[in-house]
């Protein structure tokens, strides 16, 4: 009925990025930046899931400048009218630890893994 190895911590990433202009905003979403302490992760565990969880790992820290530069080409090479490109971000992952029933809330980890600049 339960799982004898429940995952203990799960997370999310932040990209606050800056504008050519200086214009601040979260490149995920493309809206504000919010770096509140608590989000939760895709409950569907899609690919892209997968994909950020990946990134924050040391074992694949040699993918880290192509992720980042795919995001520059996603963005700079398609700007709508007026749209000011992208200039530079940085990759956070936010790990959530789950504690033991009974032994308190979570807490959090904020990893920077990686700055770039477009």
């Amino acid at each position: 009925m339960f799982s004898p190895e429940p995952a203990r911590a799960d997370g999310w990433m932040l990209m606050p990025a800056v504008l050519s202009d200086g214009t601040t905003m979260d490149l995920l979403t493309g809206g504000p930046v919010d770096d509140r302490s608590e989000r939760y992760s895709d409950p569907l565990y899609t690919r892209w899931t997968k994909v950020q969880e990946r990134m924050a790992m040391a074992g694949y820290s040699d993918y880290r400048l192509e992720y980042a530069r795919s995001f520059c080409r996603m963005r700079n090479l398609h700007l709508a009218a007026g749209e000011k490109p992208l200039a530079t971000f940085e990759i956070h992952y936010v790990q959530r630890l789950i504690q033991a029933p009974g032994k308190g809330s979570p807490t959090f980890r904020d990893m920077l893994i990686w700055s770039h600049r477009c």
